[in-house]
């Protein structure tokens, strides 16, 4: 008798509205519509503050990215899942 585990179900990190809010959140930072046309001061580090600000944005538009990658989603298969090794890939 053979003992296999259970395969949890799919996670799919798309059904999750704290994702798209974060996506959403650092979208909108990174585009500096809150600043008026024109406008370059202050300026921080010989850049205009809106340019700083859109650095971190497209930083933590890779995070989130990233973390919902690397944590939010199941990636094994099925066949990972219950304990067998070896495939095509090994040899």
């Amino acid at each position: 008798m053979t003992h296999q585990r259970a395969v949890p179900p799919a996670r799919e990190p798309i059904s999750r509205p704290l994702l798209w809010i974060l996506l959403a959140v650092a979208i909108l930072a990174g585009v500096p519509w809150y600043v008026p046309a024109g406008t370059v001061d202050p300026f921080v580090l010989g850049l205009p503050a809106w340019f700083w600000v859109s650095v971190l944005a497209a930083v933590a538009l890779s995070a989130i990215t990233c973390w919902a990658c690397l944590t939010q989603w199941r990636l094994e298969d099925v066949e990972d899942a219950s304990g067998q090794q070896g495939g095509e890939g090994d040899r």
